[in-house]
């Protein structure tokens, strides 16, 4: 077999393994009632505290008017607030509100939680192996685009 495409029908293994194994094949993440990508939105918007759907579309690879959908909705749900950017006026600077801070804040502690139970059954050391390798996966992959 062509060394390529076996590297390629290995990455595509692991993600089919890892996409059931975070339980990403559900409908809705978490029992919350968003998605895994609106909840990685979120997720984003909490880690720069304020940034603009420009930002988040770059970061995520996200096309814009499916972005832009997701903000409106996350708007209507009372889970961000939109503010003229002080920078450029043709942006919106994105926060969370209270209610958006708290949705993100319950996720972090439930897929933390999901993961402890996960890995409860491993010994430290292959805790260990699992993150150095999970970090090589990352360390490898970053700069494609």
């Amino acid at each position: 077999m062509d060394k390529k495409l076996s590297i390629v029908e290995n990455i595509r293994l692991f993600n089919r393994f890892y996409f059931v194994k975070s339980k990403l094949l559900f409908g809705k993440y978490l029992n919350s009632n968003y998605s895994a990508a609106e909840a990685r939105i979120l997720f984003e918007i909490f880690e720069n505290k304020k940034c603009t759907a420009n930002f988040v579309a770059q970061k995520l690879n996200l096309d814009k008017g499916y972005l832009s959908r997701i903000i409106k909705r996350f708007e209507g749900d009372c889970l961000i607030k939109r503010t003229p950017s002080k920078k450029d006026a043709r942006f919106f600077d994105i926060t969370l509100t209270s209610k958006g801070l708290n949705l993100v804040q319950g996720l972090i502690k439930k897929s933390n939680s999901d993961i402890e139970n996960l890995i409860q059954g491993l010994s430290p050391d292959d805790c260990e192996v699992l993150v150095s390798s999970m970090n090589t996966i990352i360390e490898k992959m970053e700069n494609i685009r």
